[in-house]
C-alpha cells in the first residue's frame, strides 16, 4: 500500500517534488524488482540508488560533475564488492544509467589515476587526516578524498577551488551529515601543504 501511495504521489505531484523524490524512486524500483520480479544484482541496485538519472539535455559544463559521481560510484562498488575489476564495474554502472561517452571517459581517467597511484594517494590522505586512520573512514568519504587527491595531483587543468567544491558536493550528496566538513578540511589541508 505504501509503495502504491508513494508512486501515486510522485506521479501526480509538482515537478519540484518529483525532482526531490528521485532517490526514493530509485530505491522503490529496486524494491519493486526484488519483490515482484527477481532479485537484481548488486551493481543494478547500486546504480539505481546512487544515480541521478538526469542525462536529458546534458549541459556540457556538467559532464565532469556526472563523471565524478560515476567515478565515486565505481570506486565505492569495487571496494564494497571487494573487486579490482573496475573497468567492467564502470561500464556496467555507466550503461545502466545511460551515461554519455564524455562522462564515462573522464570518470575512467580519474579512476585509472586513483588505482595507478593508490598507495601515494592514501599516504597523502593519511598524512593530512588528523587523528583518522584511513581504514576507519567511511568508504564514501575515503573514495571522495581519493578522487579529489587524484584530480589535484594529475589534472592541472582543473582549478583547486573546483576540485574542493566538487568533493564537498559529492560528500553532501552521498555521505553523512558530517562528510562535507570532513572532506573539505582534509582536502584544504592537502592543498595548503602542497603549496609550501
Amino acid at each position: 500500500m505504501l509503495l502504491k501511495w508513494l508512486i501515486f504521489f510522485q506521479k501526480y505531484s509538482s515537478e519540484h517534488i518529483r525532482t526531490q523524490c528521485k532517490k526514493l524512486n530509485s530505491i522503490l524500483v529496486a524494491f519493486e524488482n526484488y519483490v515482484f520480479y527477481e532479485l537484481p544484482d548488486s551493481n543494478q541496485v547500486l546504480g539505481m540508488i546512487m544515480s541521478n538519472n538526469d542525462n536529458k539535455n546534458e549541459n556540457p559544463f556538467k559532464y565532469r560533475h556526472k563523471s565524478r559521481e560515476l567515478a565515486l560510484q565505481t570506486l565505492y562498488a569495487c571496494e564494497v564488492g571487494k573487486t579490482s575489476e573496475w573497468t567492467s564495474m564502470l561500464r556496467e554502472i555507466a550503461e545502466s544509467n545511460a551515461l554519455s561517452p564524455e562522462i564515462t571517459s573522464y570518470a575512467k581517467d580519474l579512476i585509472s589515476h586513483v588505482y595507478e597511484s593508490l598507495d601515494r594517494i592514501d599516504s597523502t590522505i593519511q598524512e593530512r587526516a588528523a587523528n583518522w586512520e584511513l581504514k576507519r573512514m567511511a568508504a564514501i568519504d575515503r573514495n571522495i578524498l581519493r578522487l579529489a587527491v587524484a584530480e589535484l595531483t594529475f589534472f592541472s587543468d582543473v582549478p583547486v577551488k573546483v576540485v574542493i567544491d566538487e568533493a564537498v558536493e559529492l560528500a553532501k550528496t552521498f555521505g553523512t551529515n558530517d562528510s562535507s566538513k570532513f572532506v573539505n578540511g582534509v582536502i584544504d589541508s592537502i592543498h595548503k601543504k602542497s603549496k609550501k
